[in-house]
């Protein structure tokens, strides 16, 4: 199988001497295409930050990231390629994850590839990375 993301010896660190805070700690893993990996913890064990560090919207303090083979910090190939939903945005009551599989760039609406444009908005993207209760990594959604 492919690896979508890899992680080695990551960790993020926020404060300085007594005040350091360890959001994630050497943490080491693979996530494999096609398959749905789940994110499970209590508030405050590091997933948000995780998935913050995996799309690029913060830097890690010690380690490496790989998302589709290269670090995901301001590189266009991976970020128009990773949608990042986090429990705290905003979304309709009736909003599910069809609404998000059908506006993705790469499927249409009866569900054939078409071409991928780019957007930053959390309901265009590709391949999605989603945080709820359980955040989700998913290489490829399904149409």
């Amino acid at each position: 199988m492919s690896v979508v993301a890899r992680v080695e010896g990551l960790s993020k660190s926020y404060g300085h001497g007594t005040n350091t805070v360890h959001a994630v700690a050497d943490a080491s893993f693979a996530l494999e295409a096609n398959r749905i990996h789940g994110l499970l913890g209590r508030n405050g064990a590091g997933k948000t930050t995780l998935m913050q560090l995996l799309t690029g919207q913060e830097f890690a303090t010690r380690g490496t990231i790989e998302v589709f083979g290269e670090s995901p910090v301001e590189n266009a190939r991976v970020l128009d390629n990773v949608c990042f939903i986090k429990e705290s945005q905003r979304y309709p009551d009736d909003f599910r994850v069809k609404h998000v599989l059908r506006s993705a760039p790469g499927s249409s609406r009866t569900g054939t590839r078409t071409s991928p444009r780019t957007s930053s908005s959390a309901s265009a993207c590709p391949r999605t990375v989603a945080s709820r209760s359980c955040p989700v990594v998913s290489s490829r959604p399904s149409a």
